[in-house]
């Protein structure tokens, strides 16, 4: 997986809780979130990090946002386990015990002749 990596300074514009980071931090740009598995829409990861179920993202510039790597690792491994997909067994065939929910409509009847008595060709 491929991952930029970027210097963070006690004077860049980051959360207070990372202010006195100066460390390279892996960064994830919303491209390579399909790679660790993260499938959604921006807009569903906008509603996600508004509602603290998605980590926040950091403003690179003004039409990039990155997460941390460690970050998403950690989000990933705190989520619960997906359900399985087996398939579920068939269910038994039962005869309908109804009658069906429409009427047949009756026949329409033909009479000879009958375009040529009304005028139309």
């Amino acid at each position: 997986m491929r991952s930029s990596t970027f210097s963070l300074r006690s004077d860049d514009a980051l959360p207070t809780k990372h202010a006195a980071v100066s460390q390279s931090v892996a960064l994830v740009c919303y491209e390579q979130l399909h790679q660790l598995g993260i499938g959604y829409s921006r807009l569903h990861i906008r509603r996600l990090i508004r509602a603290n179920r998605f980590p926040k993202a950091y403003q690179l510039g003004a039409n990039r946002i990155a997460w941390r790597l460690d970050e998403l690792t950690a989000w990933i491994h705190a989520r619960p386990p997906a359900v399985s997909n087996t398939p579920k067994p068939p269910r038994p065939h039962r005869e309908p015990t109804h009658t069906p929910f429409y009427k047949p409509r009756p026949k329409r009847i033909r009479r000879p002749g009958g375009a040529q008595q009304r005028g139309e060709e």
